[in-house]
């Protein structure tokens, strides 16, 4: 079942930016193997759904989780975006043992396969979703949107990997090793100048559901065992209601569920 999904998924993946048309989404921060979390959330979910990445590690329930997101994906039900654990790069990286653990080794070569033409940004209305955040093309300043659709894969690293601060400017990320902390000026300025209202985000799950840097960005967490946490979030949005920031957006459409 599972290898049908990711061979249909792989041929319909590519695009390295996607926008959505849908009205009603629901937005799903970091899953992390946590199929459980999951499904109690999906209990909340409606529309369509947008998965910001980090499907698989830490949890022992990422096959559980695949062909759920997958199923969707391949319905038209869904778009999956790429986290910095869709690299095989991050740590841990114990999805390879786990597929062995269960017997299908053999589809780790297809993951990566998908992994490497999922998108890593999108948007939805004036909403610009992605993984770990913005660009500063190594902190000369923020890269632009239309800069972003021209040459996506050039900031790939970046915007898998960096990480919000709530200073000015921009700093190298020695916590993680790779990637740069973007400043809230930087967050304001991409927004202001695109006309952008929010930056949705996950990278850092534990957080919950968190509005940072005067409002312009919102970082989601949709796991919680692997954490160790009591809770976990979705944003479920109506696009045709009104809202003026992530204050805004967490308020009326913020889900927050016990998972315990």
């Amino acid at each position: 079942m599972i290898e049908d999904l990711l061979d249909e998924a792989i041929k319909l993946a590519g695009k390295k930016f996607v926008e959505i048309e849908e009205e009603k989404i629901t937005i799903f921060g970091d899953i992390h193997g946590d199929y459980s979390t999951m499904k109690k959330l999906m209990k909340d979910a409606h529309g369509f759904f947008i998965f910001l990445g980090d499907y698989e590690d830490r949890g022992r329930e990422a096959l559980e989780v695949y062909e759920e997101v997958l199923k969707l994906y391949v319905e038209g039900k869904a778009v999956m975006l790429k986290g910095n654990h869709e690299t095989g790069e991050a740590f841990p990286h114990d999805f390879p043992a786990l597929l062995e653990e269960k017997g299908v080794g053999e589809l780790y070569s297809l993951f990566k396969r998908l992994w490497e033409k999922l998108p890593l940004f999108a948007v939805a209305g004036d909403l610009f979703l992605c993984h770990g955040g913005l660009a500063t093309n190594s902190c000369r300043g923020v890269v632009s949107f239309s800069e972003l659709k021209r040459n996506p894969e050039k900031y790939e690293t970046e915007i898998l990997w960096n990480d919000p601060m709530e200073r000015r400017g921009c700093e190298f990320n020695y916590d993680r090793g790779i990637g740069y902390y973007f400043g809230r000026d930087l967050t304001r300025t991409f927004c202001e100048d695109e006309g952008f209202s929010c930056v949705i985000r996950s990278h850092q799950p534990y957080k919950v559901l968190l509005v940072e840097q005067d409002g312009y960005l919102i970082t989601l967490g949709s796991t919680a065992i692997p954490y160790g946490l009591s809770s976990a979030a979705i944003l479920r949005i109506n696009l045709s209601e009104s809202y003026k920031d992530g204050n805004d957006i967490v308020r009326k459409f913020g889900i927050v569920r016990e998972v315990w």
